[in-house]
This record gives structure tokens, sequence and C-alpha cells, in this order.
């Protein structure tokens, strides 16, 4: 998951593009904690993680996360 908002500049940006203050990032991280998300933090991880993933996959090496979950960049 890549979120927005998570710094001082972020909110700013947010609140300036779509007229909402971000989620509190405490609040967030919790539900990640609680759901198992791996988390990025730039736009540049979130791309490895994708890279490190099709990798995994078109090796056949089962280490990725289980169950249906899907991406969605927005």
């Amino acid at each position: 998951m890549l979120k927005g908002g998570a710094t001082s500049r972020g909110v700013k940006a947010a609140l300036s593009h779509t007229g909402t203050i971000s989620s509190d990032d405490k609040i967030v991280n919790a539900m990640i904690k609680q759901t198992g998300i791996i988390r990025v933090s730039d736009f540049k991880e979130f791309l490895e993680m994708l890279e490190v993933f099709s990798i995994l996959l078109n090796n056949n090496i089962n280490k990725l996360p289980k169950g249906n979950r899907v991406a969605i960049v927005t």
C-alpha cells in the first residue's frame, strides 16, 4: 500500500487536490497491521515490490502473500 498524505507536506498536497484531509496515519497503520498489508513509503518502492512479486510469480516461487489480494493503483 502506498498512502499519500503521510507527511505534513503530503497532508497539504492531499487537501489542495481533493479538498479533504487525509486519514490519520496512526489509524491507517493499525489497519495495515491487522490486515497484513505490505506498506511502501514511495512510488519507487511500490514499483520495486511489483517487480519482486513478478519475479517470484514467474519463477514459481511460492513466497507471495497468501490469499486473493489485489493491488489497486488510483
